[in-house]
């Protein structure tokens, strides 16, 4: 090598151009997340997703008739900001428990409000709209209404999340007169926590009967609030049809607190931040990993074949190396035992060329003893009964980089197990060679006499037999025969219908039964017919002109003659 070796400046390049790329790749993946999230949780925040979540997840909320007020007035007044920038960031209880006391709710029929379904004079009734009764709250102006299904029954019969431990004494006091509870059991429950046990045994003993008597009475409700804006279009109370107005508040019992949308919202968000912080996390990592060693794994390990531990030691063997086992800098030949290859220019600068060789050696080193032969593309190498190529570096951009023919020639010079295989692969390639040209000249012998019988026998023509090609022919005349001895059982040719004799020559037609035949019999068989003459088994059929236009050059042949004579 001229000057100082690039190799370790090779080696150099490809590891910083790899820390570049995990480095940007980090980058990347990291900017990604960011907005990735921050999108999501605006989009996720501006219809309250992470919110009803949250509710649902912890809720109801338990409040007094001072909690509630406060959130009825704050609420509302967020409601009112249409745009969604003003909503992004509430946090706060929406699914709320209360107790409005007994009697608080008007149940009294001319003043419940309907809901329809479609037309008041048709419809089906869907919910019930019941006023809470003042003072019970004040509602600055706006009356309260409690939305109820028009099914009470079903309605009734489920088991509401009722977070009894947060129960007023006022309101245990009215849930125990709402179910005629003696008040000798009352007055055992000195504590609050007993007050609560005993509550929810009769709950889930007796649901129904709880809630006919309890829900509306006592004022025990768990909902929401939403604005009643175009959401009842036919609204009927006693005799009189009318349209809701901004001045009704209305807090809805009727279902649960579903958020299935927001569920499912949510869970695409953090499957996706997973995802992306996976990837972020892989991508830290194949940074780190490309940060500890300049020296990659594969490169360590080739260089241990030859007993070097550092890109400084390789680096002044091939400087040190002799200029008729140097090829243009990319092939070394070390202590006249190992090949150095180098699988890309040393000078190489290409970022696209470099990343090919971020998990593989840009080195290949080879033991000179494992070498069978060199192609003009690889070195083969034999190892433990397997063959393995070995390509020349196509990433060398020179019309004269040819290195098979150099190598050869060296190894030829300095090996003698090379040498020796060489001999022998140039003797089976001699005879190969050979064989080649005695089997063109046999197809050549075929063809002509095929041409020739098909010329001068128009009765066999006529016959509809066809031979066997000449290809196959001539194959079958190389094989050669095999000799009748004592060993093989007392067999007749059936072509010319003797026995086969010792010292005969004999060959078997390639069928599944091996029918045997005299050698000269077989071959006069096949240039008459394709097929086995017993079991009719084909061989492989010449390709020889059909009848009609073999008929018609005769015919024109005969007319050619025939017009000599005249």
């Amino acid at each position: 090598m001229e000057g100082e070796s690039s190799c370790s400046s090779l080696v150099r390049r490809i590891y910083n151009q790899r820390r570049r790329d995990a480095w940007n790749t980090l980058v990347k993946r990291t900017q990604i997340l960011a907005i990735q999230f921050f999108v999501s949780f605006y989009v996720l925040s501006a219809f309250q997703c992470p919110n009803r979540v949250y509710n649902a997840w912890k809720g109801p909320f338990s409040m007094d008739l001072n909690q509630f007020q406060g959130h009825l007035a704050a609420t509302y007044k967020i409601l009112d900001y249409k745009a969604f920038l003003f909503r992004l960031f509430l946090f706060g209880p929406e699914y709320v428990q209360i107790e409005l006391g007994k009697n608080a709710i008007d149940e009294s029929i001319e003043n419940t409000v309907q809901m329809f379904e479609d037309n008041y004079l048709y419809g089906k009734s869907l919910y019930t709209l019941n006023r809470v009764v003042e003072p019970a709250i004040d509602t600055q102006g706006a009356a309260l209404y409690i939305k109820f299904p028009a099914d009470e029954q079903s309605y009734y019969q489920k088991r509401h999340p009722y977070q009894f431990q947060s129960f007023s004494f006022d309101t245990f006091q009215c849930i125990v007169e709402q179910l005629n509870i003696s008040s000798t059991v009352f007055k055992m429950w000195l504590e609050k926590s007993m007050h609560t046990k005993s509550i929810e045994q009769i709950y889930d003993q007796n649901i129904t009967i709880f809630n006919e008597r309890v829900i509306k009475r006592c004022g025990l409700l768990i909902g929401y609030f939403y604005r009643p804006e175009k959401a009842y279009p036919n609204l009927k109370k006693r005799d009189k049809y009318y349209k809701s107005s901004s001045d009704m508040r209305i807090f809805d019992v009727s279902s649960s607190y579903t958020t299935y949308t927001s569920h499912v919202l949510v869970g695409l968000l953090i499957c996706v931040v997973l995802d992306l912080l996976v990837r972020v996390l892989l991508a830290a990592i194949s940074f780190i990993y490309s940060s500890l060693s300049i020296l990659h794994s594969s490169i360590q390990e080739q260089l241990r074949k030859i007993d070097i531990f550092s890109l400084e030691d390789l680096d002044r063997l091939l400087l040190n190396t002799t200029y008729e086992n140097n090829y243009q800098d990319c092939l070394f030949i070390v202590h006249d035992k190992y090949i150095v290859m180098s699988m890309i220019d040393f000078n190489e600068t290409s970022e696209k060329i470099l990343r090919q060789f971020y998990n593989c050696t840009p080195l290949a080193i080879i033991s000179i003893d494992t070498i069978s032969n060199v192609r003009s593309d690889c070195i083969v190498c034999q190892n433990n009964n397997c063959s393995q190529c070995i390509y020349f570096s196509t990433s060398i951009h020179n019309i004269n980089f040819n290195p098979s023919q150099w190598l050869h020639k060296r190894l030829i010079a300095i090996s003698d197990q090379y040498r020796d295989n060489w001999e022998q692969i140039k003797e089976v390639y001699f005879e190969e060679e050979k064989r080649q040209r005695q089997l063109k000249r046999v197809i050549e012998e075929e063809t002509q006499y095929q041409q020739y019988q098909y010329r001068n026998r128009f009765t066999r023509m006529l016959s509809h037999s066809t031979p066997a090609s000449a290809n196959f022919i001539a194959r079958f005349r190389l094989a050669g025969w095999k000799i009748v001895s004592n060993d093989l059982p007392e067999k007749m040719c059936s072509i010319c219908l003797e026995d086969l004799r010792i010292n005969q020559c004999y060959v078997q037609w390639p069928c599944e039964a091996k029918h045997t035949f005299h050698y000269q019999c077989m071959l006069d068989a096949l240039r008459a017919g394709n097929m086995c003459p017993l079991c009719r088994y084909p061989v492989e059929a010449a390709s020889l002109p059909v009848t009609s236009a073999a008929i018609q050059s005769i015919l024109i042949a005969i007319r050619r003659h025939s017009s000599l004579f005249r």
